[in-house]
Formats: structure tokens, sequence, C-alpha cells
């Protein structure tokens, strides 16, 4: 505890510009009676320009400062300094109070309905408009009265949140947005949906880049306090492709969260559950814990119809639901909940993450560096980039970097134009010339990286899936593999260009994220068609033999992160392999019970496969039997048969009416319910039996609806399929029957 010589009653927070207002008041607290002694106030005296480390006699000053007073004015929020130190004074006031009592707004020129972040409006002194001088001091002097001695600098850190599965983004260095964390929590505490139960929701919206997935993050560790119960962070949706949004795809990844969350808390009775039990049961279980959570949904796309939306919200009244989009409040985007508009960096944040790798020499360094931030719009990923950048001796330090971005090249010019409106207007092509530079000064392994994180989709990247397409992709031992991966992705993280979402491990738990301006910068600048053909075939290869492996060994919950890349390829490449990969997934997400998921998969398998193939291809014709069942264990039976009886007569004409899979065809046809029952004892076959030899001799001969198979009554089974060769296609003697 500090000593009474040690501590400050009132730090005086204020614009330089309301100096002569600030002095005035100043001046009247000092010396106020305060019991037995006289009060004592911090005011800094010096006028900060260019954005000037704060001195350590005004952090220290403001550490051992009981209370703050700030006075509010227009120019207050405009205040580098001002914003840095009203954010920390909250949040130790916060932590220490569980309230923010201890900070007091002096209204210059303003209203208190017009204060940000609103939670500071609440506490309210005299309106200099309509009280006194002597009556405004009068009420600060009373309330420091009430404030025990404890200092800001005295506040605990805020613990560690209790995260589901992980944290959103690491742990990089939080800079800025210090109004924007606080009006979170003013959004969070204002505005509930009353057709969601009158759970709190907030949506954190704003370009691609520019920090949302951060905000949310900080917000979670900054009030951990409030949030006992957890933090539960859903992510995946794939916002970027906006045109491709997909609310079963959306509903499936949903359902996978949930699934995740009830199996990490350790939610009893799960076994045999689909997944709407799974669900009911993890609401109960959050129910009787009764503490409250946050629920972040992160990176949401537009164009989801209202019940989507709603369904994803926090599963209990004691959730706060916190959404980041790009998209705001129009006919194709999100009404509910309040918003934070998420824009450029302040210029003092943008400031200090571009000199985060280098730091100005002198003054004239540090304006040159606040050009640099200025060209790229403040745009934090690009200025995060650009710091990066900064550390390699070839870029020329800040006049260099300078240079670069006011000169933008025909590549720079197309790629921004391209990337179009997920940029802000007017800085387009300077924030593509850093992308660029910087991609281009990665070595062989993290170019490498990128290049496959460029042709998979923008979730998480999985560290088995990583290593297993390197080893196929160039024939390469496992552990060879694995340090190729990492020394990539730690070269792309050192740069800002990844993200690491977990460590990656010995037993291949890792996960890694890129953003998705950064894979559409790869995919636009790398030439190197050959190698990304050879890992885009080695990543389809790994994806196969990974969903293979399920049909023996029950590792459906490990696949989580594999099925959307699947998805993925199926977008950008023919043939069979795609196929037989998409029909694997499948399978997998019925026998797990997420109809969503299949169906989400097996109708854009169909719509490829005729657009590639044409609608009487075999091909075609069995994905078309696969949609069938998606929708007959939708519940769907009229369109499941429709399609159904579509797949056997085309295939009927093609292999003749004797042919085994044209009988197996027309036998689908007839029971709309068997394949509901038939996936789910394929599911519970498969969970009963730990043993993979034993799984594998009792399900070779059964029918797995779920994967499109199945085997003539009359012939031996066939042992599951073996792990598909680094190169090369798939050996396959007969095609794969259409159910």
């Amino acid at each position: 505890m500090a000593t009474d010589a040690d501590v400050f009653d009132v730090f005086f927070c204020y614009s330089w510009k309301d100096r002569n207002r600030a002095d005035e008041l100043v001046q009247r607290l000092t010396g106020q009676p305060l019991g037995r002694k006289a009060l004592t106030v911090f005011q800094d005296h010096r006028a900060l320009e260019d954005y000037d480390t704060i001195s350590d006699a005004v952090a220290e000053g403001l550490r051992r400062s009981r209370c703050l007073v700030v006075l509010f004015s227009d120019e207050t929020l405009k205040s580098y300094y001002c914003r840095g130190e009203l954010r920390y004074a909250l949040s130790a006031a916060h932590r220490l109070d569980g309230s923010v009592q201890r900070v007091m707004p002096i209204l210059h020129h303003q209203r208190y309905e017009d204060v940000r972040p609103r939670v500071l409006g609440s506490v309210r002194l005299p309106d200099p408009r309509t009280s006194s001088d002597e009556d405004l001091i009068a009420s600060v002097v009373a309330r420091v009265g009430r404030t025990d001695t404890r200092t800001f600098g005295e506040a605990p850190e805020p613990a560690e949140p209790d995260w589901y599965p992980s944290p959103l983004v690491g742990n990089r260095s939080f800079r800025g947005r210090d109004v924007e964390l606080l009006d979170v929590y003013d959004a969070l505490r204002a505005h509930r949906e009353p057709g969601a139960g009158g759970t709190p929701v907030a949506r954190i919206v704003g370009l691609g880049g520019q920090g949302k997935t951060t905000l949310a993050e900080q917000y979670a560790r900054q009030f951990a306090a409030d949030y006992p119960g957890g933090v539960f962070v859903l992510r995946g949706f794939g916002s970027h492709l906006a045109d491709r949004a997909d609310g079963h795809h959306v509903l499936s990844s949903h359902a996978d969260h949930i699934d995740g969350f009830a199996t990490a808390m350790k939610v009893p009775g799960l076994d045999g559950l689909d997944r709407v039990g799974v669900l009911s049961a993890f609401r109960e279980h959050l129910a009787r814990r009764a503490q409250p959570y946050l629920w972040i949904v992160d990176d949401l796309p537009a164009g989801l119809d209202e019940d989507t939306f709603r369904s994803l919200l926090a599963p209990t009244r004691e959730g706060h639901t916190l959404v980041t989009t790009r998209y705001r409040s129009a006919a194709e985007e999100y009404p509910w909940g309040g918003e934070v508009r998420l824009g450029a960096l302040d210029r003092g944040a943008a400031l200090s993450v571009l000199t985060s790798h280098l730091a100005p020499a002198d003054r004239g360094e540090r304006r040159t560096a606040l050009a640099v931030a200025e060209k790229l719009g403040r745009h934090a990923q690009a200025v995060a980039v650009a710091a990066g950048l900064l550390a390699d001796p070839e870029q020329g330090g800040f006049r260099g970097l300078l240079e670069a971005v006011e000169a933008p090249g025909p590549d720079a010019m197309e790629l921004a134009s391209r990337l179009g409106r997920d940029l802000p207007t007017g800085y387009g092509a300077s924030i593509a010339t850093a992308m660029l530079r910087s991609i281009d000064r990665l070595d062989d392994h993290g170019r490498d990286v990128l290049r496959l994180a460029s042709l998979l989709a923008p979730t998480p990247l999985p560290q088995r899936l990583m290593e297993g397409t390197v080893v196929r992709t160039d024939d390469r031992t496992p552990s060879t593999a694995r340090a190729r991966v990492h020394e990539g992705f730690a070269n792309a993280v050192d740069k800002s260009l990844a993200e690491a979402l977990l460590p990656p491990s010995a037993g291949g738990d890792g996960l890694w994220t890129v953003h998705t301006l950064v894979s559409r910068t790869v995919r636009f600048a790398d030439t190197a068609f050959e190698r990304r053909e050879r890992l885009r075939q080695g990543a389809l290869q790994e994806l196969i033999g990974t969903l293979d492996e399920s049909k023996t060994r029950f590792v459906h919950r490990l696949l989580v992160h594999h099925l959307p890349h699947v998805r993925e390829l199926l977008e950008s490449m023919e043939g069979e392999d795609v196929w037989h990969a998409a029909n694997e997934a499948t399978r997998v997400y019925t026998e797990l019970g997420d109809v969503r998921g299949a169906l989400a998969l097996s109708r854009p398998l169909h719509e490829a496969s005729a657009r590639v193939l044409g609608p009487r291809h075999e091909i075609t014709l069995k994905a078309r039997a696969v949609l069938g069942t998606a929708h007959g264990l939708s519940g769907d039976h009229d369109t499941a048969l429709e399609h159904k009886r579509a797949a056997y007569e085309g295939l009927a004409a093609l292999l003749g009416e004797h042919h085994p899979q044209v009988l197996i065809a027309r036998n689908n046809t007839c029971d709309a319910e068997r394949p509901r029952r038939l996936a789910r004892r394929s599911c519970r076959v498969r969970r009963d039996l730990p043993d993979p030899a034993a799984r594998a001799e009792r399900t070779a001969p059964r029918h797995s609806v779920g994967s499109c198979q199945l085997r003539d009554r009359g012939r031996q089974g066939r042992q599951p399929p073996a792990r598909p060769q680094a190169q090369g296609p798939r050996p396959r003697t007969e095609p794969r029957d259409p159910r």
C-alpha cells in the first residue's frame, strides 16, 4: 500500500486545448479539505506533440492516483493521451470496485448524453451550465472522500478467462481502440433482444483487417471477471464469401461448436445424443451453472435470415453475445443488438503499431512514420504488416517504405481493384503495396504455408492437415514436414501475415489462422502454378485419407476443422477424387447427426458435377443420389425421393437395369426412412467398437448410407481403402456406389 506522501487524490485528465479551464479547476481543487489532510492533484503541464511517449512521471502519477477527473469537451476523445489515461483509469476502477465511480467527468460545453463511453455519463456531477463551480468542486471532493485509499496501480491484473475452445487470436499486443473497448461494454449492457429471451447482444462492425476480432478478444480479457462462466468462441463461418453465405453451413458450424463446448465442459449424458439433444443438454448445463458468460460469434457473413441469426446467440439468459461482422444495418445485414463501428486506428495507436519492430531514431523519422501510417489509411492489418516490413534492412527504413506506398506499381493497383470494397476507399493501392512487399520477403517455407493456406478455407488451419499435406506433396517424413510447417508459420507470424490460435504440439493439435486479405493477396501474386497444383492435390489426398480413416476409427470430433476445407477444394477442383472427398465428408457429417452439414456439402457437390460433367454423367447421378440421401435424413422425403428416382433412372440408362449399382439405386427409392435407420446403426457400431480391426470386421459388409456406399449382399465385404499415396490420382478399381 502506498503512503500518503506517495498518493495523489486526483489525477486531472484534459486536452491541452482546454488548458485554461483545466488550470482554473485544478487550482480550485488543490488544497481542499479532505478529512484531516488537504486534497492533492496530479496535473501534467507539458504540451505533448507528434505523439511523444508519455513520460514516466505522468504514467507513475496515474498509477499512484485514487481517482481521475476528466474535463470532457469536444477535444477530449481526439487526444491520444486522454483516451489512454481514461481507458486505464476506467479499467482499473472496474477491477478495484466493480464500477467506475472513481472516474468523474466535468462537462465543458457538453451534455451528459454526449459523454463517451456512456457508462461514464452515469457518474453525474453538477452540470456547470446550471451549477456554480463551488458546487462542482464540493461534489468532487465529497466523492473522493467516499473512495477508499487504494490507487489505480493497486488494481489486480485481470485473470485469464476460461476460453472454450481457445483464445481468439493469441496474445498479440493490443493498441488503441480505447473508446471502442468501452463502447462494447456499454452496448452489451444497453441492448437486450426481446426475441432472444432478453439476452444482451452487441455487434462490432468494420472492414476486414480493422481488428474486430482483436477488439473482441481484448474485451474478453479486460472484463474476464464479469464472465465467471467462461468465454465461448464460435468462428469459421466464412464471412469473405458473402455471395456464398449458406445458412445450412453456418448452422452446421454452430452445431460443431456446441458439440465441442459440451465435450470440453464434460456435460453429462452426451452419449447417443444427436445434435439437437446435445444442444438441449448443453443449454440445461449452462442454466444449472447460472453464471454469466461471454458468447463471441466471430466474423459472421452477410445475408442470414433473422431466425438463423437468432439461433447463433447465447443459448441462455446468462450469456452476453458479442458478434463481429463486416456488414452493417442494410437489407442484407443485421439490425439487431447495439452496434460498435470500427474504423481506422487513431494516429497514436497506428504509430505505436508501426514502430513496434523498429523505433524511429529521431523526431523526423517519427513524422515520416506517421506519414506512412496515414498513407495506409491507418488500416490495422496493413499497419501491422508494414511494421514487419520495417524489420527488413532491404526495405530502407521509414523513408524507403513511405516512397514505396506513395508510388504503388501496376501490380498493387490491380490487386487493390480486386480487393475492392474490402479496403478503405482511397487507400487500397498503398495497402496492396505493403501486402505484396511483405509476402515477397517471406522465406521459402513461409511462402509455402501461405500458398497452402490460400488454397484452403478461411477457417482455422489444423496442424495435422498442414503437415500431412506436406508429407503427401513432397514425400517427406512426418518429422521433416513438421519442421517445415512450423518454420513457415513462424516466418509468417513474425511478419503479421498469420496468427497462432493454438501453438503446435507433438500431438498435432495446433491451429493457425491466415487473414482472408493475406490469402487473397497470395492468390493474386503467386505464379508458381505447378507448385500450387501439387499442394492442392496433396491437400485433397490428405483430406481423403483422413476421412477414410474415420471408417475404422471414431475420429469424427478431430475432423471438425478439416471438413470446411473439403468444400473449399470442391469449389476449385474437378474429378472423381473431389467427388470422393465430398462423399466421405458427407458420411462424417451424417454419422455425427449433422444433417445440415450433409446438405451443405452434398448440394454444391451435385451442382458442381452437373456444371462440369453434365447432368447425365455417372458421377453427377451418384452425387444426386447423395443429395437425395441428405434430404431424406433431414425429413424432406418428397425431395429425397425425387432425387433418388432421377439418379436411378439415369444410372439405369447408362449401366443397364441389372447392374449392381442400379439395383442399389432402385432399392433406395423404396424406403424413405431406411437411410436414417442405417446411418444411426452405423454410428452406433462405430462408437461401440474401440478396436479398429474389430470395427472393420463388423462394419465391412454393412451398408454405410452416409458415405454413399453399399456392398452387394452376395459379395465378400471389401476392406477399408488404404491411405492414398503422396502423388498421383487415388487408385480405384470401380466407381463408388451412389448411396
